[in-house]
């Protein structure tokens, strides 16, 4: 069976957790059950320049993904085996 991948723009991400919620929504998962992992990486730096990014780790196992649906920085996406 052929599966599609799952690119994430780590630079667009703004830890929202909206994909989070969209695949415990659209797949019937319970609340005590995480397919969509969320990481602040971080922090780097001395104040006041401290940095830091969140590191999205999806479970990939959906054909039609609701949190690529759900994203509101379009930083998740699917492309073709193969692609890059």
């Amino acid at each position: 069976m052929t599966r599609l991948t799952m690119l994430i723009d780590v630079q667009r991400c703004i830890g929202c957790w909206s994909c989070n919620i969209a695949c415990k929504q659209e797949n019937g998962v319970p609340p005590e059950v995480t397919r969509n992992e969320l990481f602040f990486v971080g922090p780097f730096g001395e104040y006041p320049d401290v940095k830091g990014y969140f590191l999205p780790r999806p479970c990939m196992h959906c054909e039609d993904a609701a949190c690529v649906k759900a994203c509101p920085t379009g930083r998740a996406t699917r492309t073709a085996p193969g692609r890059c």
